[in-house]
């Protein structure tokens, strides 16, 4: 439709609505909820977005404006209100397809005491006109063209809409139906229909992808079929609607294999969805006519009942359906009451499902004669079946050929236009599924040899005159038999005759009723009466009758708007690839020869440069042309300056040149390559490319190569730490310091100088795997060494970072060592302390150096496992005894992968280190299977699994407190079975409960949160000096008056060795 044309459409339309329900009334706004949200609360235009969601174009005080402007913005454009029925709230539209859905109606009101009971409507009917003429009906879930919306009530939502139902053309109500806009079928979104149900049965909205049914030309063995694909608008949560295609019979000869046509009639063909392209051949449009449907009832079929029954024989036996053997009986009735034996076989296998059906089986009813769709158990009994198909035959079929009665709509068995579905049945497609059953049948008849024996029989032709006079004989004078029209109206379409004559202008045909000798008809009723074939015949002139005929398909008229989709563009350095697909929707382009695809590059001036695109193959066969792919594009060879460019898509046809900017896309991530960077952003509409001087990231790089302790307390340390992006070519561009920091503080006590080289004989060369050199920078002397004295520093936890100077600026990171390097050990200093440097598994490797004035040493004999992972270690429990002279200490303790069995004997010892003397308190325990005192515990071993066996791993001390002298305390664990042992800080990572004293005496647990969360204690007032039994009888044989000598003070044992209490515990 041309825009002028759909202006002056939707102006008279909104005249009509604006007649039909005027008000003076405000515009209230209510605001639609749900999943389609609107933001306006009246008549909203809106886009149908790529991802089928709505974006509001203006929002309208009545449906005229609304729909002047919806016209305006092409096959996208809808008109929504918030009191529609449907999920989408959509009204009216530009193009698109309907959904029936007569649930949101209903009847039948039934109360059985206190409850109401409402059906909804099977059915949803179709009228002629808005509110009267002929009419017809269809189940829900069914395909309709759109037309128009003729008027709508904003107050409840309801109106009618035109719409075309299989070849019928009327109006149905708005309320029992959902609009779907083309774009949700050709780009296949989902959509939500359905819902606001009046009655049962009940139906929730739901999703679905929506299809548009249409013809496609396959080849299957020896003949070229006609399919015709068409789904049910309901699906379930696949989102799948049901597929109902079949083959309807055998396509004409002008038709191509592969080639599919769109009708919006059930007839007229087009090339494309939208129906602009007609499928022509010498200037006439094709219209597809399936001869089955449109053959007259009032025929006689060539095949026989031998071989309708070893047709229906293939599937089923005498025991499993009614109309076994059934054959020959509708081919009798077909001589006695002048219908065609196969298509009343074929209805009978359709309704009956092949005489399976309950109703075959216990009604002998194979037609399904009174079986309607709001109530199918009123279904008729017949005695036989023989009784069943003799009364469809020459009784019930007579009341749809019956030109006087309402059920008319020609003899034809045909679709909702025409024919005897638009009364018969309410599946739209129900004639063009008894015209598939013939087809197979014909072709089972000839053998599948490529022939058929029934099909083409007939000539066909369709009256094209209403209420044509109908003659008893080929002259102007004769009677008069009945006048064409349907159902005794105005309506009339698709009227298919047999053209059995042709002679001196006069065409004879099979008359619909049967005609007696003296020329009267014989109307519908309950008694039998025989057809005559040779009464039985009408005539019009030839003028009055048109043959049927047909054509071939073009894609030459351009349709909507141009179509440019960007399916990847991607960067790897500087080498962009670009796929996608572009084309002018209606002309079709099959071979790659139709189109050029060129990439479009505009710099700030406005100057362009094109780069060819490789052709390549789209997926739909009408636009084969369309697609494009090219990889390796350099850019750095197009993009000659330093700047921003526009990127462009040409598409070049011989009737067309579209240049589209690149939009819709994901956008590469910035690409580099050598000098420069490529970084795309999305502006002004399109996608833009800026080719910017390359700028490195100054990342700061470090590795530890070497780092030992010896027993003269210097370090010696080698190692990289460069800056990328920076200048680092000679020893007064960059320089490198180790810094001594406390771990419990961060305070850095001592700054080394370090030696900046380019690095030992075998280290690799720091500029390899960069491009960095070529942009002027040099890494050579990222390397350090030196060798450091630490042996003056205080007893303490220490950790290291190397600062690397570059330019003046300072990068610092702390030093971390490789998982295969190995801790010195405790090693005895020449000061003769004791150092320790070793990594910290539980904090990323950390290197720390520990300085002390004791040492513990380790027992004989027994080696740690190596190092997998930290020790287990879990405190459950620091706690004062009843009597305040313990301090009982409860937790777990293992080393990984150990055996810890009551077999192996796990034992701890727990020491208790004077930080200030170095003196040692020792505490040995078994290992426990579980904690004492309800304490929780559980098994490590069955938390774990695997092969390893940790059940002893509990342990419990009772620390005597008069036994520890004033100061500062640091705890050690010491784990061991008789395999492996390990030393571990006595620490807690978890938040654990501490005890505190502050009175005569005074105690103080800790956790130190910034050293490993070490366990440290701090107390007074506790230690009593012990009083032994020699210096008890001394006294007592002492003088009064004559004091003794003073005992001697006993000495805190030397570092070196382990000052040890009484195991206790």
């Amino acid at each position: 439709m041309k825009k002028a044309l759909k202006f002056l459409l939707s102006v008279f339309v909104a005249l009509t609505l604006i007649q039909n329900y005027s008000s003076d009334k405000p515009v209230t706004k209510v605001i639609a909820e749900g999943t389609y949200p609107m933001a306006c609360g009246n008549y909203e235009v809106s886009w149908v977005n790529d991802n089928g969601t709505f974006s509001e174009i203006s929002c309208h005080n009545d449906l005229g404006s609304a729909l002047n402007t919806m016209f305006n913005y092409g096959i996208d454009a809808v008109v929504r209100h918030p009191a529609s029925k449907s999920p989408t709230k959509i009204i009216a539209m530009v193009s698109g397809l309907v959904a029936s859905y007569s649930y949101r109606r209903g009847s039948n009101v039934t109360q059985t005491g206190d409850v109401v009971k409402r059906v909804a409507d099977s059915t949803v009917t179709i009228t002629q006109y808005e509110s009267s003429g002929e009419e017809t009906y269809v189940t829900s879930h069914r395909e309709m063209i759109y037309q128009q919306t003729a008027s709508y009530n904003p107050s409840n939502g309801t109106g009618k809409i035109g719409v075309n139902l299989t070849g019928f053309d009327g109006f149905i109500n708005l309320d029992q139906v959902d609009l779907i806009p083309m774009k949700f079928v050709t780009r296949g979104l989902s959509i939500q229909l359905g819902g606001n149900n009046d009655g049962t049965p009940w139906e929730s909205p739901f999703w679905v992808n929506p299809k548009q049914s249409y013809y496609e030309v396959v080849q299957n063995g020896n003949y070229k079929d006609l399919v015709y694909h068409v789904w049910s608008y309901w699906a379930n949560s696949s989102r799948v609607p049901q597929d109902y295609s079949q083959t309807i019979g055998p396509a004409e000869d002008w038709m191509t294999v592969g080639s599919k046509y769109y009708t919006n009639n059930m007839h007229h063909l087009y090339s494309d969805p939208y129906f602009q392209n007609k499928v022509m051949n010498n200037g006439q449009h094709a219209a597809y006519y399936n001869y089955y449907e449109m053959l007259p009832l009032r025929s006689q079929t060539n095949i026989s009942g031998q071989t309708l029954d070893a047709f229906l024989a293939q599937r089923y036996s005498a025991d499993s359906s009614k109309m076994y053997g059934t054959g020959s009986i509708f081919t009798s009735n077909q001589e006695s009451y002048g219908v065609n034996a196969l298509l009343v076989y074929c209805l009978g296998l359709l309704e009956s499902a092949w005489g399976t059906s309950k109703y075959a089986k216990e009604y002998n009813n194979l037609f399904g004669w009174n079986a309607v769709d709001s109530d199918p158990d009123k279904a008729e009994y017949f005695d036989s079946i023989e009784k069943c198909i003799k009364e469809q035959m020459g009784i019930n079929l007579r009341g749809y050929m019956d030109v006087q009665n309402w059920r008319f709509f020609g003899y034809h068995f045909g679709n909702k236009g025409a024919g005897f579905n638009v009364k018969y049945a309410s599946d739209p497609y129900w004639g063009l599924k008894v015209a598939a059953l013939a087809y197979s049948i014909d072709k089972f008849a000839a053998g599948y040899n490529g022939d058929l024996i029934d099909y083409g029989t007939y000539d066909l032709g369709l009256i094209n005159q209403v209420n044509a006079s109908v003659k008893r004989y080929s002259d102007a004078n004769s009677s008069t038999l009945f006048n064409a029209s349907f159902s005794q109206s105005n309506y009339m379409k698709d009227y298919s005759i047999i053209i059995q004559s042709n002679n001196q202008g006069w065409i004879g045909f099979p008359t619909p009723n049967g005609v007696r000798a003296d020329g009267s008809l014989v109307l519908h009723g309950k008694g039998f009466e025989n057809y005559d074939w040779n009464n039985s015949v009408g005539y019009l002139r030839n003028d009055q009758i048109t043959p049927l005929g047909i054509i071939e398909a073009e894609g030459n008229k351009p349709v909507g708007d141009f179509v440019q989709k960007i399916t990847e563009l991607s960067l790897n350095g500087s080498k962009l690839t670009i796929k996608g697909y572009a084309y002018q929707p209606g002309l079709y382009v099959q071979n790659v020869e139709q189109l050029t695809h060129q990439l479009v590059i505009e710099d700030a001036d406005g100057n362009k440069q094109m780069y060819n695109l490789t052709q390549a193959e789209y997926t739909d066969q009408n636009y084969k042309a369309a697609g494009f792919a090219e990889s390796e594009i350099p850019l750095d060879l197009l993009l000659t300056d330093v700047g921003t460019y526009k990127l462009y898509i040409r598409t070049i046809h011989d009737t067309y040149d579209e240049t589209k900017p690149l939009s819709d896309i994901t956008l590469p991530e910035t690409g580099s390559e050598l000098l420069f960077d490529y970084v795309f952003e999305n502006q002004n509409g399109g996608v833009t490319v800026t080719k910017k001087a390359h700028v490195i990231q100054e990342y700061f790089n470090t590795l530890v190569q070497r780092f030992t302790l010896s027993e003269e307390g210097k370090l010696s340390i080698k190692g990289i730490a460069f800056v990328e992006g920076r200048h680092q070519g000679s020893p007064e561009q960059i320089s490198h310091q180790l810094l001594v920091s406390r771990v419990d503080s961060d305070e850095v006590i001592k700054t080394f100088d370090l030696t900046s080289y380019v690095g030992d004989e075998g280290d690799p060369n720091l500029n390899l795997g960069y491009n960095h050199t070529q942009l002027g920078f040099d890494y050579s002397y990222g390397y350090y060494k030196g060798d450091v004295d630490i042996s003056d520093l205080p007893d303490g936890d220490y950790s290291f970072t190397i600062k690397t100077i570059s330019d003046g600026k300072e990068f610092t990171r702390k030093l971390y060592g490789l998982s295969n390097m190995k801790d010195s050990g405790v090693l005895t200093l020449s000061n003769g302390k004791f150092g320790e440097l070793k990594r910290q598994y539980e904090f990323s490797n950390r290197f720390e150096l520990a300085i002390r004035n004791y040492k513990i040493e380790l027992p004989e004999g027994k080696q740690p496992l190596p190092r997998i992972r930290e020790s287990y270690q879990y405190l459950s429990k620091i706690a004062f005894s009843e009597n305040d002279e313990n301090l009982i200490i409860k937790g777990a303790g293992f080393i990984w992968n150990g055996d810890f069995s009551a077999e192996q004997h796990p034992k701890y010892t727990l020491y208790l280190i004077h930080k200030e003397t170095g003196k040692i308190h020792s505490y040995q325990v078994d290992g426990l299977t579980a904690l004492t005192e309800g304490d929780y515990s559980w098994d490590m071993t069955e938390e774990k699994g695997g092969n390893y066996d940790y059940s002893h791993i509990w342990y419990e001390f009772a620390v005597p407190m008069l036994e520890l002298e004033d100061g500062n305390f640091e705890l050690k664990l010491m784990v061991e079975t008789d395999s492996y042992v390990d030393l571990l800080d006595l620490k807690s990572r978890a938040s654990i409960k501490l005890p505190s004293v502050d009175s005569e005496k005074k105690f103080k647990a800790t956790r130190n949160t910034k050293n490993k969360y070490k366990i440290e204690f701090e107390l007074k007032g506790w230690y009593v000096e012990p009083i032994s039994l020699e210096s008890e009888n001394l006294n007592d044989n002492e003088e009064a008056g004559n004091p003794t000598d003073s005992p001697e003070e006993t000495n805190v044992p030397k570092p070196t060795v382990e000052a040890s209490e009484t195991p206790n515990g």
